[in-house]
């Protein structure tokens, strides 16, 4: 690997990239937020300084600073903590925050005292055995001095005030200690067996015996607590074995005497502090290398991963079950520690995401609702008065009314306790040893717990608090049964400021409220019994697919569980599941993506789907349609440039309010999970986030960001070029990213296109440069290889020939003479609505295969799209069409009246009176055509709504008409016309003329014009 020689500050965009993905680090974001992640993984890996690969991304100073007090190799000790409150270990300097470089007066293990102070009793270099122990004995005494009496005896000497009774004499343990010869230090001989007393490496005799067992070395685990420096201290050399002593029994049928290894509790190591656990593992680490050294590697391994884990705060207590269980499973299995191991940790996990929905505090979270908020937990707080938080109304300028939540009569839990969401409730952050790194980086993304409910033994009050703070401060303080939490990386307080910046406030009003609060799903009815159907054959069928997905959803806290049935009636009442299922990833073969079935069941008049229930005409947005796009294209000016961005999980951002979360639980397995955020394939989902993306449009458009447009999670953003300025640009990606940054909106980095003169959107390719917009040529290769097996002897099903047609009618937004080959293939998939099976197969007619065969032709070409020009002016010049099925055609154009009678055998086969009155448009502009009109724009007058609506849409349900709107495109094609349409009856085709237009007619003739 190429070094790292350049500071971090200075390093560039694809190196930080390439150390992200080393350390396992995100690169979503700018490249400020890129260094602030590495910097803190350097901040918490001060060992790197020692790496040449990486030593160069550090200062001097840095480097200095840790060549002269380092932290311990991974495989010697203790990772060195950032709180000052941290209790000292045996490596640390015992008078606290004093040991700095260069001072005199740090003490680590035994004093730095003088080498001339030789008096009886006193702590200098001699070499009687006597003195030995005598020293000895005095640093013991030293170590267990409180940090004020050590204070005042250093004083004492180092000022030359201490005499020979400062440190009394005590009795002496026999260790074995350096000793100086002369004044220069020297190894002490070795003694097999022997091991250090000093609580730096002590390690006591019984466990020393538990690990080296009777010939099996490391039989046995060792928990870890057993190895801290506390408990080390604690128990001394001459500590009582009672508490390790095997147990002994009589075997009748063999009158032996069994020796049984008495069994230790584990559980107090899985409650360390980093500082305990890598005290600890600073002596396992010494027993492994001298008991069984040819595991030491794999050991060291083990124990770096777990050092070096990329969100270690976050998971800690998960890294300590790991940690254990590997110790304890390598007891009896030959795994490998130096590999991670994956069934192990997923195991942990899924038992964590279980523990922390643990209800053992519920009672006490119910009691403390009587006597008020905690003093600790207060600022983290919003109040309701009396009442559960109201669901929100679904837009601004509905009345907010408090809904009478659907929550069982049952305490849920309170999210601000102090415990850790890791554990089951039963241990403090205080005695776990949280540090304030570990607070702070418990999760990536900024959210807001919120809506923490208590319902009441009365329908009229309840109460409720809701947290505002980020997610970081709400987990330090989040009680295990955080269940209904109001999950969004989304920063309500911050929306609400930029909204009144933007002067658009009173507008979205609503938007933060959702966000603080969950927002409305529009859902009206409440679940009187809980309903749980199976889960579709496509989700069992790829059971590792959905398994994933669900881990991954917990581990993004969008869901909580798992919870047997029985468990979460109890907790929220009666619920309701919606079917899992899968679909193929479109082009990704064997891959596949999830999806939930909220229009299930179908045809049951006993029960609705939770999607049936739902008004769409309640959650209006914008949307920036192909059309806008188009007109954008055309009136941008030289040198326009345009961006595209997609927003990362865009539903998934918006909380759902908690008393509607009982209707989106999922099933997988037999247990249960209450997801907390918009599901995709909801009805309401896309209006949802659509409002909160036309509230961010909203922001951008008043700092001056766009033109832009947006589609779903889909945004363009247009610029101008600046004239006359010292910038050529308005704005840049950067500045669309700042905004985004500082409200919490999540730009999916790998989908960004920066701003240049053509860009895909829409699925389409437009050109700003040349006016155009066409079908990418990745597109055109699969809807090709689609066309290519609508064959004459091939059969389909509903579910192709839908899919067939919705491609086409995509296709006809660039090629929109395409949409008069439609009607024929929307007629075959119509042709399967009373067909039962889903499965039923057919054969397409003629004229669907007519129809197909065009588009392969069209997508076959090398540009298949269209020219974008904007329409002339309305011309003034008189064009009216009308037909009769008693008469004939008429049609006036520009003063000239022209009529044609229809035959008998005109109108059958499909021929109507739509088909003359299409006809007649048809022959109006062929007249236009032949008198040289070109680039112009006419008015058709018909009183035919019918073909007036074909003719704006380009197609019609009549396949006869369809052939002669095919004609028309054709003819405004070549002849650059543009034509509207006006719904007037002027009655050319009555077999006489209008009032006016005969003599009109007679004077041309006469001119010698017609």
């Amino acid at each position: 690997m190429t070094p790292f020689t350049q500071l971090l500050s200075q390093t560039p965009r694809p190196r930080i990239n390439e150390l992200c993905a080393l350390w396992g680090l995100s690169a979503s974001g700018n490249l400020n937020d890129c260094r602030s992640r590495l910097k803190a993984y350097m901040d918490d890996n001060m060992d790197l300084t020692e790496d040449d690969t990486f030593a160069g991304l550090f200062t001097q100073q840095q480097r200095n600073e840790y060549a002269a007090n380092p932290y311990p190799p991974a495989w010697e000790g203790i990772q060195q903590t950032d709180r000052a409150d941290s209790p000292p270990t045996a490596d640390q300097d015992v008078r606290g925050s004093s040991a700095t470089p260069g001072n005199d007066h740090a003490i680590r293990g035994s004093p730095p005292l003088s080498g001339d102070y030789d008096r009886a009793g006193g702590l200098g270099p001699v070499d009687s055995a006597a003195g030995r122990e005598a020293g000895t004995a005095q640093r013991q005494l030293l170590q267990s001095l409180p940090v004020e009496a050590l204070d005042r005896l250093l004083d004492s000497f180092f000022s030359g005030r201490m005499n020979d009774t400062a440190v009394p004499p005590t009795t002496v343990v026999p260790r074995h200690n350096p000793v100086a010869v002369s004044g220069v230090r020297r190894r002490p001989d070795r003694i097999q067996g022997s091991v250090s007393t000093d609580a730096g490496i002590q390690i006591i005799e019984p466990i020393l015996n538990r690990f080296l067992g009777t010939g099996n070395i490391w039989a046995h685990h060792i928990p870890l607590h057993l190895l801290t420096d506390a408990f080390c201290r604690r128990y001394g050399v001459g500590a009582t074995t009672k508490d390790f002593d095997d147990n002994r029994t009589l075997d009748k049928a063999s009158n032996t005497v069994l020796t049984i290894p008495k069994d230790i509790p584990f559980e107090p190591e899985l409650r360390l502090s980093l500082a305990e656990w890598t005290q600890a593992w600073k002596r396992l680490m010494y027993l492994i290398e001298r008991y069984v050294p040819q595991e030491l590697n794999l050991w060291q391994q083990h124990y770096f991963k777990i050092m070096h884990y990329h969100n270690r705060e976050r998971v800690w207590p998960m890294l300590l079950a790991y940690d254990s269980r590997v110790r304890r499973a390598s007891i009896v299995e030959a795994l490998d520690p130096s590999v991670w191991q994956t069934n192990i940790w997923e195991d942990v996990k899924i038992e964590f995401d279980a523990e922390r929905l643990d209800l053992d505090g519920v009672k006490s979270f119910s009691d403390s609702l009587a006597q008020g908020p905690s003093p600790g937990a207060s600022e983290y707080m919003r109040s309701a008065t009396a009442c559960i938080n109201p669901l929100p109304a679904q837009r601004p300028d509905a009345s907010l009314v408090v809904a009478r939540t659907t929550l069982h009569e049952a305490v849920l839990p309170d999210l601000l306790s102090t415990a850790s969401p890791w554990s089951s409730g039963r241990t403090s952050p205080e005695s776990r040893g949280r540090t304030d790194a570990a607070t702070n980086s418990a999760m990536a993304s900024t959210a807001r717990l919120g809506a923490q409910w208590a319902v009441a033994a009365t329908d009229s009050t309840t109460v409720a608090f809701a947290a505002r703070n980020p997610v970081h401060m709400a987990l330090r303080n989040a009680h295990p049964c955080d269940f209904l939490p109001v999950v969004t990386p989304l920063l309500p307080d911050r929306w609400d400021r930029a909204l009144m910046d933007a002067g658009v406030h009173d507008t979205f009003r609503d938007v933060p409220i959702g966000l603080r609060d969950g927002f409305n799903m529009g859902i009206t009815s409440s679940i009187s019994r809980t309903y749980t159907p199976k889960n579709h054959y496509s989700a069992v069928a790829q059971a590792n697919t959905v398994t994933k997905y669900i881990q991954n959803e917990l581990s993004n806290r969008h869901y909580t569980g798992p919870f047997s049935a029985t468990r979460l009636e109890a907790l929220i009442g009666p619920f309701r599941s919606s079917p899992l299922g899968t679909v193929p990833k479109s082009g990704a073969p064997g891959e596949f993506r999830i999806v939930q079935d909220f229009s299930f069941p179908r045809n049951d008049p006993s029960r609705m789907s939770v999607n049936s229930e739902i008004n769409i005409d309640d959650f209006p947005c914008e949307w920036g349609s192909f059309s806008d796009i188009v007109i954008l294209v055309i009136e941008a000016p030289p040198g326009t440039e345009a961006a595209t961005l997609d927003v990362d999980a865009a539903y998934r951002r918006c909380p759902i309010h908690p008393t509607q979360q009982p209707h989106f639980v999922v099933e997988w397995n037999g247990v249960f999970y209450i997801d907390h955020v918009c599901p995709f394939g909801f009805t309401s989902s896309g209006g949802i986030f659509g409002r909160v993306a036309d509230a961010m449009a909203a922001i951008y458009r008043a700092k001056g960001i766009g033109p832009l447009k947006k589609w779903v999670d889909d945004f363009v953003f247009f610029r101008f070029p600046l004239h006359g300025s010292p910038s050529p640009n308005p704005y840049s990606l950067s500045d669309i990213y700042d905004v985004a940054k500082d409200l919490g909106w999540p730009w999916k980095q790998s989908k960004t296109r920066d701003f240049a003169s053509e860009f895909i959107y829409l699925g389409f390719h437009w050109n700003i440069t040349d006016k155009s917009v066409s079908i990418p040529d990745g597109k055109k290769s699969k809807y090709i290889a689609r066309l290519l097996l609508w064959t004459p002897d091939a059969s389909f099903t509903v579910k192709e020939a839908e899919s067939l047609l919705g491609t086409l009618v995509h296709c006809s937004l660039p090629l929109p003479e395409g949409k008069s080959r439609l009607p024929a293939i929307s007629k075959f998939a119509a042709s399967f609505a009373h067909t039962r099976s889903p499965f039923s197969r057919r054969k397409p007619n003629a004229t669907v295969l007519d129809d197909v065969s065009w588009w392969l032709s069209q997508l076959h070409k090398p540009f298949c799209g269209s020219r974008l020009m904007k329409p002339p002016s309305l011309s003034g010049i008189q064009f009216f069409v009308d037909a009769s099925t008693s008469w004939g055609i008429g049609v006036v154009f520009d003063g000239v009246w022209q009529r044609w009678r229809l035959t008998h055998s005109a109108l059958r086969d499909g021929r109507d009176i739509g088909w003359a009155e299409m006809i007649a448009i048809e022959l109006g502009l062929r007249l236009a055509i032949h008198q040289n009109h070109s680039d112009v724009h006419f008015n058709v007058h018909s009183d035919n709504a019918g073909v007036l609506g074909a003719l704006s849409s380009g197609k019609s349900r009549s396949m006869e008409q369809n052939r002669v709107l095919r004609r028309i495109v054709a003819l405004l094609r070549t002849s650059s016309i543009w034509i509207s349409c006006t719904p007037q009856l002027p009655p050319p085709s009555r077999g006489s003329p209008p009032a006016g237009y005969l003599l009109g007619t007679l004077r041309r003739l006469a001119e010698g014009t017609q």
